[in-house]
């Protein structure tokens, strides 16, 4: 008897490590495989939302660094709905935009220069973005 436990142990042992092996679920992919457009560091974030003639808006405004600069010299607009990706080693996720922060380093697929919202700190380039990945 105690050895038909043993090996019945066994076998939940080795299934039970087999089970953990296997990914959670599907892995994710980047929606965009192109290389970014830029990359930055985060100097603040900030919500905005108001109405507009096509409805309610709510957006992400960040201030980014582009290097080699250490202040913000561009804005990116985060649509508060749209899933923002985080890559932590070779795992990628998501999260909300609203998870986004100063000092997280990005990586942004952009669309042309946006003129709307007051994104960009004064006198630099805004754009808003197409695909944002954290890396962390």
């Amino acid at each position: 008897m105690r050895g038909h436990r043993q090996c019945l142990a066994s076998v939940v042992l080795v299934l039970g490590l087999a089970a953990c092996a296997q990914p959670a679920g599907p892995r994710l992919t980047l929606p965009i495989q192109t290389a970014p457009d830029l990359g930055a560091r985060v100097v603040s974030s900030r919500y905005q939302q108001w109405v507009s003639p096509v409805g309610v808006i709510a957006q992400y405004e960040l201030w980014v660094a582009i290097a080699p600069s250490d202040t913000a010299n561009a804005g990116v607009l985060v649509t508060a709905g749209h899933p923002v990706f985080v890559r932590s080693g070779t795992v990628l996720t998501t999260e909300a935009a609203s998870q986004v922060a100063a000092g997280d380093s990005i990586l942004v697929w952009k669309e042309v220069p946006v003129p709307m919202g007051s994104s960009p700190p004064p006198g630099a380039p805004g754009y808003a973005a197409e695909q944002l990945v954290v890396v962390r």
